[in-house]
């Protein structure tokens, strides 16, 4: 009989390591959550922290891309102004807009970037040297 209940002790003993190594693996799963869960938390943190902008800073920004923009329409301006200098025959903008089937404002506008000159003009709008 003895051979009998040392079997079932060895059951009760299995059953007891058995469950101490299951609570052991739940609290490893548990810590290991933990771990997971404060990582995240940190990430979401650091990612708030890098998004936050200094005020001063996006004020500086905006006020040179003010200032840049304000530099470019003054260029643009400016050429404008040269360009409405330049005249141009009505003879040769009647031919460009025949010729290249262009409105008469287009080819204005190609010969006074042309200086005004017929032959430089119809070289560049057909990328001849």
């Amino acid at each position: 009989m003895t051979k009998e209940k040392e079997p079932e002790e060895r059951t009760d003993v299995e059953e007891e390591e058995d469950e101490e190594e299951q609570e052991a693996g739940q609290e490893t799963k548990s810590k290991a959550e933990e771990a997971n869960a404060m990582n995240k938390m940190n990430a979401e943190d650091d990612d708030k922290a890098e998004k936050e902008v200094d005020s001063n800073t996006l004020k500086a920004l905006l006020a040179s891309l003010k200032a840049q923009e304000e530099a470019d329409k003054e260029i643009h301006a400016k050429r404008e102004k040269e360009l409405a200098a330049i005249k141009v025959s009505k003879e040769d903008v009647a031919l460009l807009a025949n010729e290249m089937l262009l409105t008469p404002a287009v080819a204005e506008r190609k010969l006074r970037e042309a200086n005004g000159d017929l032959h430089v003009c119809l070289h560049a709008m057909l990328q001849l040297p």
